[in-house]
C-alpha cells in the first residue's frame, strides 16, 4: 500500500510537485501534514484514489488525528473488496 500512497500523492498535493515526499512508516522524521498542504478534504480525495488503484474499501480509522504522511498510511485499513 505504501507505493499506491505514494503514487497518489504525487498527483494530489497542492503545490503540484511531480513525486510524493518520502516518508517512513512510524519514523519520527515522516512529513507532516500541514507542511505539503494536506488538509481534511485532501484526505478524502487520497483515500477515494486509493480504493479506485486498489480495488478494495478502505476505512479511516475513527477518531485518528493525522498528523503526519506515515500516520495516514498506518490509519488506513482495507474493509473489503470494492
Amino acid at each position: 500500500m505504501r507505493e499506491a500512497v505514494s503514487a497518489v500523492l504525487a498527483v494530489r498535493l497542492p503545490d503540484g510537485e511531480d513525486e510524493a515526499p518520502e516518508f517512513t512508516v512510524g519514523g519520527p522524521q515522516s512529513t507532516r501534514l500541514e507542511s505539503i498542504g494536506v488538509d481534511s478534504l485532501l484526505i478524502a480525495e487520497i483515500i477515494v484514489e486509493l480504493e479506485e488503484r486498489l480495488e478494495v474499501l478502505l476505512e479511516l480509522r475513527s477518531g485518528t488525528r493525522l498528523e503526519t504522511l506515515a500516520e495516514l498510511h498506518s490509519s488506513l485499513t482495507p474493509v473489503g473488496p470494492s
